[in-house]
């Protein structure tokens, strides 16, 4: 049975509700594109959820197209396709909508891989199978308030974490401060039924990285996990960059990521030479700016460098005392990146790239699931998840101590070498100019 209808768009002109049936994928791009493009995105998604609830045994409401969605295997996928293509467009703006659609398609995922056998029963019996990854665990992310560590923040409260979202909310360069953002998001967490905090520290300074570190602690009685996402951009070519514009990503970027992670380890170190068993997690935001490199960014390429750098010796240093530490790379379309070319992208393609698809992977690192994995750099987005392989030994040849004899041998090792990546994480350049 396909279902066809209409809802209002913008000032009051219809648009067609595709069909939601087995060509549900297509339908549904169309649908969502039309309707993000409009301000009546809570109309249009409670409207396509009616329509979902009548396709799926006349449900009209959310838990009820949950419920129903997942008594039938076959019917799983219809559901999940219209969760992913809702979620990629930002349709969900009510916190009950998004948690119970993300709900559907957890579930629908668990029984897709054998892991469990499809729900029948209460909203709550749904709700069980996604809460538990990081249930109980204090988790501070900062730059928690908005764009991907918004969605960290809230990804980490639908599965159990107790969060504590610090925001110093300034402007995309670093500048002004308002903790309003950070209180939003925790107010969000509230009302989906979790627990959570605003922070306002500025995490680049030492004593704000302690305090930070303090409330989570203060608060919810232990810490389990930071995620250091804060950031700014102040882009220039290097010809043009000023020092102050050097000075302030380097602090934000570098030293945000190393006062907090010092401050947390040392509380680690102190449990763990105590006797408790420790499983802690650290999980830092680098760039493919930065491990690959971006021109126009030499002040955010080399902190997201050294980010990557920081995060590999770090985990080397802290695995005595149980703490893991990673790296993400993200490739998502916020504030930071949409005047940085993908903001022109396509309509699908910025789709691909919501906040959101950088979420699983970190909650994932922050559970006690990751163990054993540790000093590794992730790319993720909404096409992938990818290891990014640091440097190793390339082609070798014994010393040469006079410079005048140095040069056939140079311009050999570096043909022999494979290039330097580019931003698609693809063989790009470095070989020789002949």
């Amino acid at each position: 049975m396909d279902v066809v209808s209409r809802v209002p768009v913008g000032a009051g002109a219809p648009v067609a509700v595709g069909a939601v049936g087995t060509g549900a994928s297509a339908s549904v791009r169309t649908i969502c594109t039309a309707v993000a493009r409009t301000d009546a995105v809570r109309i249009a998604a409670a409207t396509m959820i009616d329509h979902l609830g009548a396709h799926f045994g006349h449900c009209t409401s959310l838990e009820g197209t949950a419920h129903t969605g997942l008594q039938n295997v076959s019917r799983q996928r219809q559901v999940a396709e219209v969760v992913i293509r809702l979620s990629r467009e930002s349709l969900l703006r009510s916190c009950r909508a998004r948690a119970i659609l993300r709900a559907v398609f957890t579930a629908y995922e668990a029984v897709r891989r054998r892991r469990v056998r499809p729900v029948v029963g209460k909203w709550e019996g749904i709700h069980n199978i996604m809460s538990k990854l990081c249930e109980g665990r204090v988790v501070i992310v900062t730059g928690g308030a908005r764009g991907i560590g918004r969605e960290h923040c809230l990804m980490l409260a639908e599965h159990g974490a107790k969060v504590v979202c610090n925001d110093l909310g300034g402007a995309r360069d670093g500048t002004g401060a308002d903790i309003g953002p950070a209180d939003e998001v925790v107010n969000e967490i509230a009302a989906m039924g979790g627990e959570a905090v605003a922070n306002g520290d500025d995490v680049s300074d030492w004593e704000g990285a302690q305090r930070l570190v303090n409330q989570a602690i203060e608060t919810f009685g232990d810490l389990h996990g930071v995620v250091n996402n804060a950031g700014i951009l102040r882009d220039r070519m290097l010809v043009n960059m000023t020092e102050a514009e050097w000075d302030a990503v380097i602090k934000v970027h570098l030293k945000g990521t190393f006062a907090p992670a010092r401050w947390a380890s040392s509380y680690w170190r102190e449990k763990s030479k105590a006797g408790e068993q420790v499983n802690a997690s650290i999980v830092n935001t680098t760039s493919v700016s930065g491990i690959y490199g971006n021109p126009g960014q030499t002040n955010y390429g080399a902190a997201k460098m050294g980010i990557a750098a920081f995060t590999i010796i770090a985990a080397r240093e802290l695995a005595r005392y149980g703490v893991r530490v990673n790296a993400v790379a993200p490739g998502a379309l916020t504030r930071m990146t949409e005047d940085l070319g993908m903001g022109e992208a396509s309509e699908e393609d910025q789709a691909m790239m919501h906040p959101r698809y950088i979420a699983p992977i970190v909650t994932w690192l922050c559970s006690e699931e990751a163990a054993g994995v540790s000093g590794r750099v992730f790319e993720a987005s909404g096409r992938m998840l990818a290891i990014a392989e640091g440097w190793e030994r390339g082609p070798t040849i014994d010393a040469i101590d006079d410079p005048t004899k140095i040069g056939d041998a140079a311009r050999q090792l570096v043909r022999d070498a494979r290039l330097n990546s580019g931003m698609s994480g693809a063989p790009a350049d470095g070989g020789v100019a002949d």
